[in-house]
């Protein structure tokens, strides 16, 4: 590969050659062999790169047990071998004190077929699919697609949501246990964003285990322990661990601002200025030509129409946004730094895209209420925790500091203590942008500005804040910071401040505040409420209430369902969730205001409700109408006696 890894690779072709491996002792003993679970080499050429089959009418690949299909590594994929069956593990009590967990109160949770969603046309799926990757219902091993049906039919969890045809078969081509290159059903791409039991700071079946190290999976009775540690092994797969130097070593270690960027990513090009030899290609090496029909903005990968069976580097092309892989938390819970490592690589990706977290290259001050910046932020923190001052395979602590104090004294100067900015807002709105951003924060915490909506707030982006915030402040990344700079202590203070304004605005008499489109997009301040007022900010509502007053017939029915045009439309999703859980991790940062513990009674009141009305369905139904999305780090975190 030119300039490895960086250089544009046109024309290089990025698969392995078929291959095994063989690990020997000092003695000349085999210890153990590398290869397909059939004992075909890794890459083989006796099968595709692609599945290749038939596709029910819902567009699931239907496999049999003669047209199975097994995943190929490109040079940025690995590979993990153990002399051992598993590092050692930690003690319950040593995972609950260094590691967030939750308090699991709906066993029905994400079941459904629509539950969790994701893709990999490699497999067959299209670019989505409904219920693909759902871990409640994927095979431990390979399977087909009747033995998935058959195993629904006789799952052994007592909530039978979801283990029908349409839940279980999307999985056919995804497995759990680890093998070499696969990556238990997360996504080459960005559009679907991987598998949604990993769009959270923590992954879900790793989530699980840490509340409970002794939990078994409801559908089969398998360990919990053995699913999480394959899932977290499974990040090996996915290929971003790309050698500089021949040295698996972190792109910006000893060089926070490095000046490298990605090039060719889903929705462009990208960064057209950096020379080639500091530019990070990502083209992911399938046949994108529906995508390019479909969203001419999307590049089309492979570059210029090459075959699907050479791609060039054969990189996720996972951005900023969707950058919520987090294996790290696998070396707070076992023995072993490869956890840890893996992490360390996937926080480059999201650096690479743009290597800010607050501190906006562009001027806009929208980030402490964008998922971008949140999965970033977490990505700091857990590197942080997982650093090593001797690694050349891990981060220093100094580095990260260096990083982010930086970013953060950076947005203190430029956005946050600035002649207008958050602690100095305007008193005029009229232009939109960061002045309304300014005005609008001051009363009802993180919001952002479009010149459709007005001052908004994206909902489940505000939620991913949170939980970023509370898991650094659980693993001491917060106090890291503020021990560092008194600016970044600032910053860290107010972040939080900010989120515990929205959420007692919101759950203390704002709950009928609508929603837009969708339920997690919230107006506030729109376009024509700015001009009514001539701009000025004293003169537009004040509160969440407020503004539900405003809205008149156009507000929210109920704090469960909003006004879509006069049709009621369910607020059930992930967005909701980390609402309702916002008071319970913010108490748990050590927040102690009035208001605060009074949205916390209202919220914990709300999910009592749907708990209760959910469970009252009965096994056949309970989670169809709520809790369709939960995730367990969206829950109030779990106290240990």
């Amino acid at each position: 590969m030119p300039a490895n890894p960086f250089g544009d690779p046109q024309g290089k072709d990025s698969y392995m050659v078929p291959h095994k491996w063989l690990i020997y002792d000092n003695t000349g003993t085999l210890l153990g062999r590398v290869e397909q679970p059939n004992g075909q080499p890794l890459n083989t050429t006796a099968t595709g790169v692609s599945w290749s089959g038939s596709l029910d009418g819902r567009g699931n690949p239907m496999v049999t047990a003669a047209n199975k299909w097994y995943p190929k590594g490109t040079v940025r994929s690995g590979i993990i071998w153990r002399s051992h069956a598993e590092p050692p593990a930690y003690t319950q009590q040593e995972i609950w004190s260094r590691v967030p967990t939750y308090d699991i109160a709906v066993p029905f949770a994400s079941q459904g077929g629509a539950s969790v969603n994701g893709g990999d046309l490699r497999a067959g799926t299209g670019e989505q699919l409904n219920g693909f990757a759902n871990y409640r219902w994927m095979p431990w091993e390979s399977s087909t697609y009747n033995d998935l049906i058959t195993a629904g039919t006789n799952t052994l969890n007592p909530w039978k949501y979801g283990s029908d045809q349409n839940g279980m078969v999307p999985n056919a081509n995804t497995w759990l246990k680890y093998t070499p290159f696969n990556q238990m059903g997360r996504s080459p791409i960005t559009g679907p964003g991987g598998v949604r039991d990993d769009r959270q700071i923590m992954p879900e079946p790793v989530a699980r285990y840490a509340r409970d190290v002794t939990v078994k999976r409801l559908h089969d009775n398998r360990s919990m322990k053995d699913i999480a540690l394959d899932y977290l092994t499974g990040y090996a797969s996915d290929p971003f661990h790309c050698f500089e130097n021949g040295r698996l070593t972190p792109l910006y270690k000893g060089d926070a601002r490095r000046n490298i960027t990605l090039r060719n990513h889903y929705y462009g090009g990208g960064e057209s200025g950096t020379p080639a030899e500091q530019a990070y290609y990502i083209q992911g090496g399938r046949p994108y030509e529906f995508v390019t029909a479909n969203n001419p903005l999307r590049v089309q990968v492979p570059y210029g129409g090459a075959a699907s069976d050479k791609p060039y580097f054969g990189t996720n092309q996972i951005d900023q946004d969707h950058a919520h892989q987090f294996p790290h938390w696998g070396s707070l819970m076992w023995q072993s730094p490869e956890f840890a490592m893996l992490g360390h690589k996937f926080g480059d990706q999201a650096r690479l895209y743009l290597n800010w977290i607050l501190n906006n290259g562009w001027g806009e001050a929208g980030e402490f209420a964008s998922r971008g910046a949140a999965w970033k932020y977490m990505h700091a923190a857990i590197a942080w925790k997982t650093a090593s001052s001797n690694s050349s395979r891990l981060y220093s602590r100094a580095d990260i500091l260096d990083w982010v104090v930086f970013d953060f004294e950076g947005f203190y100067d430029n956005f946050y203590a600035s002649e207008v900015g958050f602690l100095n807002p305007p008193t005029n709105v009229s232009g939109g942008g960061n002045n309304a951003i300014f005005a609008g924060t001051q009363r009802f915490g993180p919001c952002l500005w479009n010149d459709d909506y007005g001052v908004w707030q994206h909902d489940f982006m505000i939620g991913y804040w949170t939980s970023a915030l509370h898991a650094a402040e659980k693993i001491g990344f917060n106090d890291a910071l503020r021990a560092a700079s008194d600016k970044a202590e600032a910053v860290v203070n107010w972040l939080i401040t900010m989120h515990q304004k929205r959420a007692t605005g919101r759950l203390n008499g704002g709950m009928n505040v609508n929603s837009y489109e969708i339920d997690y997009t919230v107006p506030l301040w729109t376009p024509a409420m700015i001009a009514s007022a001539g701009g000025v900010a004293a003169n537009l509502p004040q509160t969440y209430s407020a503004i539900a007053t405003a809205q008149g017939s156009n507000a929210a029915f109920s704090w469960d369902s909003w006004n879509n045009n006069g049709s009621a439309s369910s607020r059930d999703g992930q967005a909701m969730d980390q609402l309702l859980a916002a008071p319970s991790l913010l108490r748990d940062m050590g927040r102690t205001d009035s208001a605060l513990v009074q949205a916390e009674t209202n919220a914990l009141a709300y999910r009592l409700s749907k708990i209760t009305s959910e469970t009252a369905k009965g096994a056949a139904t309970a989670g169809s109408t709520w809790f369709q999305y939960h995730q367990t780090t969206n829950n109030p975190p779990y106290k240990a006696n």
